[in-house]
């Protein structure tokens, strides 16, 4: 079970509001039920996939804003760069992960791990996590450019060898191997070194993201150049 440590509940959407008349409270008299509560104005909730969740499937990430200095879960009192992105899955079918629920000392509540699951993911049907967070070094460099460019990045998260590996030779299916094999050992003894890096689509797989750039793409926040670091 993987739970990824910068996975934060993130909400998807926000339902919309009609403009406030000039007195809110005109005609409070004649309803039975006049008030608006915290939860009538909640989007749905979708906590932030893992990297593990997202490997081998057809993502486009829209660039939006860039932290140099995060704060790093894995070393506490450090930081890293983190990119915080709208990410939409393409492709895939069923997609699953766990995160952790934070409890609620006032209720008496303590941290849960939770699995969070979307049934059927295609283009016909993508699913969209709107400020997700990117911390992957070697992702976040081809970030930095297609954000300068004003550009969505398109490309299918793997897995990769490390540079001491690259160093000897190892290829990015000996590394997908390594992970295997450990998985099939219920992930007993040390996890395989690799890192996350985004692989070039297919031309069909770039065809299913045109297809379906072509029928969202304008409904879209555009992508702001300005914001991006420039190195």
């Amino acid at each position: 079970m993987t739970v990824d440590p910068f996975a934060a509940a993130q909400v998807a959407g926000s339902a919309g509001t009609a403009a406030p008349a000039a007195d809110p409270f005109t005609g409070a008299a004649d309803s039975a039920d006049p008030f608006a509560t915290s939860s009538d104005y909640r989007g749905d909730f979708s906590p932030s996939p893992t990297m593990d969740a997202l490997a081998g499937r057809l993502v486009v990430i829209i660039p939006r804003s860039f932290d140099p200095d995060a704060k790093d879960p894995l070393n506490p009192g450090k930081t890293r760069e983190c990119y915080t992105v709208d990410l939409t899955v393409l492709t895939g079918g069923r997609m699953s992960w766990y995160y952790t629920e934070k409890g609620n000392a006032e209720k008496g509540t303590e941290d849960e791990v939770k699995e969070f699951v979307v049934d059927d993911v295609s283009a016909a049907n993508p699913y969209t996590n709107a400020n997700h967070w990117i911390p992957q070094g070697a992702i976040i460099g081809k970030i930095k450019k297609s954000h300068r460019d004003g550009r969505p990045f398109l490309g299918i998260p793997a897995r990769g060898p490390q540079k001491a590996d690259r160093d000897k030779g190892v290829t990015m299916a000996q590394i997908e191997k390594r992970y295997s094999d450990w998985v099939g050992r219920n992930r007993q003894g040390d996890a395989p070194k690799f890192s996350w890096v985004m692989v070039d689509p297919t031309p069909e797989q770039r065809a299913i993201a045109i297809g379906w750039w072509r029928e969202h793409g304008s409904k879209l926040e555009p992508i702001n150049p300005s914001t991006a670091p420039k190195n």
